[in-house]
């Protein structure tokens, strides 16, 4: 096998595997992620305003 033939394959091989690495990191960061949020034991919000930790966040001259 001469050195250009050898020279193609290598070339070939390196993006073939180039491709399915990078095809897999793709498809991995695509992936939605869920955060679970605990909202201090709260109800989670809604489509009604309420007021949040009344007298610590929530004060009557703000």
């Amino acid at each position: 096998m001469t050195y250009h033939a050898r020279l193609k394959l290598f070339t070939s091989c390196l993006s073939a595997i180039s491709f399915v690495v990078l095809s897999t990191l793709l498809a991995v960061s695509c992936q939605p992620t869920v955060q679970k949020v605990d909202y201090f034991g709260q109800q989670e919000p809604g489509l009604i305003p309420e007021v949040f930790a009344s007298g610590i966040i929530s004060l009557e001259d703000r």
